[in-house]
């Protein structure tokens, strides 16, 4: 019998919506939903321990509440963990495109969960639940969990180039690179440090630096930024004329 979000216990809760299930369905669905937190958690914060959580399992039920230890995670990071994990259970539903800042391994949790939720045979649903929210792991979300890790790609350094945007969410900036010749999007990861080059950098063509990961045609997919160049304005780049009398000196 499934859950409503007001009955939930913990911050978040995974609920396997079956009478019975094995204990190696147990087991898996319980070691994901803990490592996609975690994940999730060292997404946000890569100081955060594994210890930092706190489970239980109601009697007779079928739900695995997580709780915050509140010596170690304050009640806003937490807000922030369970929000990122729920938005990107909600982006997986709608696209391939990985919303875990290039995690691969809380896609990876999600498409195991997805595995228990979308078997052909004695499929058990799955969701994962907050006070506020409902995400079950429906079959778009496994599939396009799927299709993700399914990517065969190259990470090498490099530079891209193209129009920088910001994408707003509820908890955070995502920035991307619109790429000028073939006019197709790239994810631009970037760091505290280069956060006030990248505000000042909004809507201009910029250079980045960094690490890129191409998929398998060679096309940039994302990059995590080292360093951005913004380009001069059209009308703040020298004439050719008089750049040939600059040279022409030398």
């Amino acid at each position: 019998m499934s859950i409503r979000p007001d009955q939930v216990k913990g911050e978040i809760a995974l609920e396997l919506d079956a009478p019975k299930w094995s204990s190696g369905d147990f087991l898996r669905a319980a070691e994901s939903f803990f490592g996609l937190v975690n994940e999730v958690a060292k997404i946000l914060n890569d100081e955060i321990s594994r210890d930092s959580w706190d489970v239980s399992v109601d009697k007779g039920s079928q739900i695995i509440n997580v709780y915050p230890n509140k010596d170690k995670l304050t009640p806003k990071l937490v807000d922030e963990i369970v929000s990122n994990v729920l938005d990107g259970i909600h982006c997986l539903e709608n696209s391939s495109e990985n919303p875990f800042r290039n995690s691969y391994k809380a896609v990876e949790y999600i498409k195991n969960l997805g595995k228990i939720a979308n078997r052909d045979k004695d499929s058990i649903p799955v969701k994962l639940l907050s006070r506020f929210a409902v995400k079950p792991i429906t079959r778009n979300v496994f599939n396009h969990a799927s299709q993700i890790l399914s990517y065969q790609y190259i990470v090498d350094t490099g530079t891209v180039d193209g129009i920088l945007n910001v994408v707003s969410n509820t908890n955070s900036c995502e920035f991307r690179i619109s790429e000028i010749l073939y006019g197709k999007t790239i994810k631009c990861f970037i760091s505290q440090a280069l956060l006030p080059k990248a505000l000042k950098a909004f809507n201009k063509r910029v250079e980045v630096d960094g690490l890129i990961r191409y998929d398998k045609e060679g096309f940039p997919k994302s990059v995590k930024a080292s360093d951005i160049t913004i380009f001069p304005k059209p009308e703040n780049i020298p004439h050719f004329s008089k750049m040939k009398g600059i040279y022409a000196g030398t």
